[in-house]
């Protein structure tokens, strides 16, 4: 009413039921967005209702194209289907995961990357080099997880005619790195390298390379939850400055990275 839209028709009922698939007429698209359980051991395609099979038997001889909604968790080859797989993230956080089918289909695999100051979207449809490494260069770069669901770095090594190399931090995380700027929507955050420290003080090293410029310092790694508070009071002690570090731990290791923002990436 509010949009004066008069060629919009509300039906309740079972979207993949005869009777209701009958009143159906002269349909280009079809978009579907399943309920699902609340909580489930791990998610599955199985778990939606109405069941993506049954959502495209019903529909896939009467429209151009599908469109289906299902879990972000659902990593590309737990897809069975002939299908784009989208993964989009939202502010830096996996949001959602979209199944096209027909002409909607322009790929196999994508990613979306949305925020307030920018967007991107990557296909599948070419792929570069990339490389594992121990070796961290002068910049890291926390790669988006909308790319990494998608399994989609091989397609940004190829967007940015570069060979990739990747730092891998734990089965959680990995990294970009390299000794010169790269720049992408598909970054969440772009870093320089402060220090990689081992060891029993490896923390209070930690704390000591940056306290006169931190301002803040986020924990990244899994640490023990009667750990947190002592370890966090041990980096920020006598903290006193402007910048924002991230302290990646990993046993007795601490990777200490400076987060660069918009203004200091333009200087590099």
């Amino acid at each position: 009413k509010r949009a004066k839209a008069e060629n919009v028709h509300f039906f309740v009922a079972d979207g993949v039921s005869d009777e209701f698939v009958s009143r159906i007429e002269g349909v280009d698209y079809v978009f579907c967005d399943p309920s699902r359980a609340p909580t489930e051991p791990k998610r599955t395609l199985d778990g939606l209702s109405p069941a993506p099979a049954a959502v495209l038997e019903r529909y896939g001889g009467l429209c151009r194209g599908i469109a289906i909604e299902a879990p972000p968790q659902l990593t590309p080859e737990r897809v069975p289907l002939q299908c784009e797989k989208e993964y989009v993230s939202l502010d830096g956080a996996l949001n959602r995961l979209t199944l096209y089918f027909g002409e909607l289909m322009e790929c196999d695999r994508s990613c979306v990357c949305l925020s307030e100051t920018e967007e991107g979207r990557l296909c599948s449809d070419g792929e570069g080099v990339v490389v594992s490494t121990r070796h961290l260069g002068r910049f890291c770069f926390e790669p988006d997880p909308a790319l990494l669901k998608a399994e989609l770095l091989a397609g940004l090594a190829h967007v940015l005619n570069e060979q990739i190399e990747v730092f891998v931090w734990d089965d959680k995380r990995r990294l970009i790195t390299s000794d010169h700027m790269l720049c992408s929507p598909f970054f969440t955050h772009t870093f320089s390298v402060v220090a990689h420290l081992r060891g029993e003080r490896a923390i209070q090293d930690a704390n000591r390379l940056v306290r006169d410029s931190a301002k803040r310092i986020l924990i990244r790694g899994s640490i023990a939850p009667d750990d947190y508070w002592t370890v966090r009071r041990a980096l920020e002690d006598g903290i006193c400055g402007n910048d924002v570090f991230h302290a990646f731990l990993r046993g007795d290791e601490v990777l200490v990275l400076k987060a660069l923002e918009d203004s200091q990436l333009s200087s590099k």
